[in-house]
């Protein structure tokens, strides 16, 4: 709103406040993706309870995972695939290695128990997820008016 010679004139701030939003919840979807990736890589690290194996052409052993648990290390293989990706105001976390399809979904594992971990993950992350997109640093949770 300005203020001439003849009255009071309304100026749109509209494209300006729908860019701003744009960009933020953008930046902000990108920010919560960064988050559920490293939240599920550090769910990929620790101890586990299941039974005890030897890594195959070594001596060493590493411990499984129990059913419902989140899916144990053996090589690292799974814990370094875990990726994040954006595009066009939308964010993706996946993994490109052929087993966590199995570990994720129940009807994929027939001989062990499912041990979904980014779906499980997001599920706990949840309200930090929603607090990254909609907090105070996004402008979309600016007040315009």
């Amino acid at each position: 709103m300005a203020n001439t010679p003849g009255g009071t004139v309304f100026v749109s701030n509209l494209p300006a406040v729908s860019m701003a939003i744009a960009n933020g919840t953008a930046q902000s979807v990108m920010k919560a993706a960064v988050h559920v990736s490293n939240k599920i890589k550090r769910n990929l690290t620790g101890k586990r309870t299941g039974k005890l194996y030897r890594k195959e052409g070594t001596k060493r052993r590493y411990r499984a995972s129990a059913p419902g648990e989140f899916p144990a290390v053996k090589f690292g293989q799974l814990r370094g695939s875990v990726r994040w990706t954006s595009k066009g105001g939308t964010a993706y976390v996946h993994t490109d290695v052929n087993h966590g399809t199995y570990l994720e979904d129940p009807k994929h594992t027939r001989v062990s128990g499912a041990r979904p971990f980014m779906k499980r993950t997001f599920e706990e992350e949840k309200s930090e997820v929603m607090g990254i997109i909609y907090g105070a640093g996004n402008p979309a949770s600016r007040r315009w008016f």
